[in-house]
């Protein structure tokens, strides 16, 4: 688990939240196997697993403490995903899901138990469940019910040896085993992205893949490139295509509009909706081995297991 803070630290920190301060940092024991690790970023706190073991790092709130208490209970959790901040989704060595905030009622409703999952995306409106096939099953939530879009059904029926899937609102991308990235609208309004999404079909050797609030698919090729979609925001857009000069990338991690990269030597980079005090400040962090980004805040860790949080919105709760 996370530190627990004593009373003077807490006071402290609060002391230099005032003051202007955006980055704390936190320390896990990831001593056995630093490269087993795996983030999730929430509103206001960020859930870290290793070697199964799970931590939250957050704001010292009896109120919130009492929200997350159900997150203790999970065990022999491998990896983690945060839905819009306020959803959690977990899958454990036997491959099942385990579920936690707005959309865990839903979610654990449309799980298949005769399934074993990888990976479960989750919304206020849809879910993407990837299965340990390689299947895809998006599935809709309208009016307290639910229903499979009948052009869903047929698009995603195609989709063979998938390993990642990543979602906005209106979109959900697929990135196949063999390196090739698909996607399919799932909202009226997603439905005018397929002219922005042509070109995608022609990326080969992709290993990672995220999807931006404003419809940019970012994939990250083998030789640690970036490639970036059209999308529907070219302001933002703009912002998002400086990642097409970073190198020797390994992991990518988007949320909303912003998109942040580690490279192979453990540095750390940001760009999109996102100031340039925040880029400069994450862009000193050396040693990183694992990232995520969240609706409020970036996380990286290091190898010693310091993990540094950075605020990237001025409301944010979390310090």
């Amino acid at each position: 688990m996370c530190r627990k803070f004593t009373l003077f630290y807490i006071l402290a920190l609060c002391c230099m939240l005032l003051q202007g301060c955006k980055e704390v940092s936190y320390n896990i024991d990831i001593s056995q196997n630093p490269q087993r690790t795996d983030i999730a970023c929430l509103y206001d706190a960020v859930v870290i697993i290793n070697e199964d073991k799970l931590s939250i790092c957050m704001p010292e709130d009896i109120e919130e403490q009492r929200d997350y208490l159900y997150l203790t209970w999970w065990k022999d959790i491998v990896s983690i995903y945060s839905c819009d901040g306020n959803c959690l989704t977990g899958i454990d060595k036997s491959g099942k899901p385990h579920f936690w905030g707005e959309c865990g009622n839903y979610c654990y409703e449309l799980a298949d138990d005769n399934k074993t999952y990888q990976k479960i995306i989750a919304s206020n409106n849809y879910a993407a469940f990837l299965d340990t096939d390689g299947i895809v099953d998006v599935v809709y939530s309208r009016y307290n019910g639910f229903f499979e879009s009948e052009k869903a059904k047929e698009q995603y029926k195609e989709w063979n040896d998938i390993v990642d899937i990543a979602m906005n609102a209106d979109c959900v991308v697929v990135l196949g085993e063999d390196g090739k990235v698909n996607y399919l609208a799932v909202s009226d309004i997603g439905k005018p992205y397929d002219t922005y999404y042509q070109g995608i079909q022609t990326w080969n050797n992709i290993m990672n893949v995220e999807l931006t609030a404003n419809g940019y698919i970012i994939g990250l090729d083998c030789d640690g490139n970036i490639k970036i979609s059209n999308g529907s925001d070219e302001r933002n857009g703009f912002n998002l295509r400086n990642a097409l000069k970073w190198n020797d990338i390994k992991k990518i991690s988007a949320e909303g509009d912003i998109l942040v990269g580690l490279d192979n030597e453990g540095k750390v980079y940001a760009c999109g909706d996102i100031d340039q005090e925040t880029i400069i400040s994450i862009e000193t962090w050396r040693g990183i081995t694992d990232i995520s980004a969240g609706p409020c805040y970036i996380v990286g860790i290091e190898n010693n297991g310091n993990i540094h949080i950075i605020n990237i919105k001025i409301d944010s709760l979390i310090y």
